[in-house]
């Protein structure tokens, strides 16, 4: 596997296409399902990134696809954006017995909800995003690649980290503690995934979540956060 992470992620339009006005990066387009509500522990984001990869099959060899499956920067077009909605429509509501039902689920249920909301109050994802913690992340993200890497599942060859991949980590590395326990970390990656409390307690449980390399360093980032918080006679566990 290569050891170099994803390229830095990019939040700009893309030079207009062949087909569109306008293009979305994949880091957009995650913001977008994130802001719908739609990951869950069937439709991560992971996931969502293998739905292009059936889309685009075509257009790409299969070593290719690989290679950009998870990259923040790549890019998609209006035509590419509407069918991974009926795509993600088609795996969350599976339960419905024709496509066209599924798609308005996901239009009516998700989409046309939440899609349109502006701001957050998530504090984090506001401060995550100052020039301040991009550079940050910028600098750190050749080591934070290669400690993805190092604990990735090896057997998702398009570089996926799963909850207990991240929990072997943090055992490795000692960041457990009496206030930062394995529960705490299990819980700052799901609600980083989505801030949803049944979501959460019925996954509370489930260490074969997969996660992307930006998830990653989001979690990690988070982690920080709760363990600068945690009491200074903080022991490790």
């Amino acid at each position: 596997k290569s050891t170099l992470p994803p390229r830095r992620p990019s939040m700009d339009l893309v030079p207009p296409s062949d087909d569109t006005s306008y293009a979305m990066s994949m880091l957009q387009f995650w913001k977008f399902a994130k802001d719908c509500q739609l990951p869950d522990h069937l439709l991560t984001l992971a996931s969502i990134d293998r739905i292009f990869l059936r889309i685009n099959r075509e257009r790409d060899t299969r070593r290719q696809l690989l290679s950009e499956i998870h990259n923040p920067d790549r890019s998609l077009v209006f035509r590419e954006f509407v069918e991974g909605i009926i795509r993600m429509g088609d795996v969350k509501f599976e339960h419905c017995a024709k496509v066209s039902e599924r798609v308005t689920a996901i239009l009516l249920d998700h989409v046309i909800p939440h899609a349109m909301t502006r701001g957050t109050t998530d504090q984090f994802r506001t401060a995550i995003v100052t020039n301040d913690a991009k550079a940050v992340v910028k600098k750190y993200s050749q080591p934070l690649g290669e400690l993805f890497q190092k604990y990735a599942n090896s057997t998702n060859v398009d570089g996926t980290i799963t909850l207990r991949d991240v929990l072997n980590l943090a055992k490795a590395h000692n960041l457990l503690s009496k206030t930062i326990t394995r529960s705490v970390i299990l819980e700052i990656f799901l609600r980083m995934s989505r801030d949803d409390e049944a979501f959460i307690e019925e996954n509370a449980t489930n260490l074969e979540i997969e996660l992307i390399f930006p998830e990653f360093v989001e979690g990690l980032c988070r982690l920080s956060i709760a363990s600068a918080k945690a009491p200074t006679s903080d022991t490790p566990a």
